[in-house]
C-alpha cells in the first residue's frame, strides 16, 4: 500500500518515534560518551597543554581535571560537564530518519555518518565552550585573566556558549536531515501534494 506523504502524517510518526529514540539514546549514553570523552580530552589538551590533567567519566558526567598556575600557586580544578545536554541531536535525528521512507540499511548508514561528521563534533564544540565559559565566568577572576584577558574574548565566549548550547544541538540534526531527505521534504510541501492529487485524479 502506498504510504501517504503528508506533513501531518510525518509529524505524527516522528512524535511517536521520539520517545523510543530518546529512550534508546539514554540507555546507550554511557557507551556513546566514550568517544565524546576521548575527543574532548584531545581538543582541550590542544588548547591548554600541561594544564589539562585528563578527562574522566563519572556516571553520566565528564570531569575535566585541570591544574592552573595562579601567581606562585597552582589551582587544581575539576569541571563537571554533562554530555547529554549537547548530545540530544542524535535521538532527534534518528526519529526524523525513521519517520521518513527508505531502506533500513540506508538509514543506519545516514545515522552513523551524521553522528560522526556533524552531531559528535557539535557535542565536542559545546562541551569545549562550556569548559571555557565555566573557567572564565564561574571560577575566579585570576583564571579568567589568564584565559580571556580582553573583553571581546569574554564576549565571544558568552556568545559561543549561547549558540552552542541553545541553537546547534537542535538545529544541526534538522539541517542534516533536510540534506539527506530534500526530495522527500519537497514532496511534503502542500502545493506539491495538491499537484500530485490532481494528477492522480486526471489519471483515473
Amino acid at each position: 500500500m502506498h504510504q501517504p506523504k503528508t506533513l501531518l502524517f510525518f509529524a505524527l510518526k516522528t512524535l511517536l518515534l521520539l520517545p523510543l529514540s530518546f529512550g534508546a539514546w539514554y540507555f546507550f549514553s554511557l557507551l556513546l560518551s566514550v568517544p565524546v570523552m576521548h575527543g574532548l580530552e584531545w581538543i582541550l589538551g590542544s588548547f591548554w597543554g600541561e594544564w589539562l590533567q585528563g578527562v574522566s567519566r563519572a556516571g553520566y558526567q565528564l570531569n575535566v581535571l585541570l591544574t592552573i598556575p595562579i601567581a606562585q600557586n597552582e589551582a587544581s580544578l575539576a569541571l563537571e560537564l554533562n554530555p547529554l545536554s549537547y548530545g540530544y541531536g542524535l535521538p532527534f535525528f534518528v526519529a526524523l530518519v525513521f519517520a521518513a521512507p527508505g531502506e533500513f540499511e540506508t538509514k543506519v548508514g545516514q545515522i552513523l555518518l551524521a553522528w560522526g561528521l556533524v552531531l559528535l563534533p557539535v557535542q565536542w564544540l559545546g562541551l569545549t565552550i562550556l569548559s571555557l565559559k565555566t573557567l572564565v565566568f564561574d571560577i575566579h577572576p585570576a583564571i579568567a585573566a589568564l584565559i580571556a584577558p580582553e573583553p571581546w574574548q569574554q564576549e565571544a565566549i558568552a556568545i559561543g556558549y549561547q549558540f552552542s548550547s541553545l541553537v546547534l544541538p537542535a538545529l544541526s540534526p534538522l539541517l542534516v536531515w533536510v540534506y539527506f531527505y530534500r526530495d522527500f521534504l519537497q514532496d511534503l510541501l502542500p502545493e506539491n501534494h495538491a499537484l500530485q492529487s490532481n494528477k492522480d485524479v486526471d489519471n483515473s
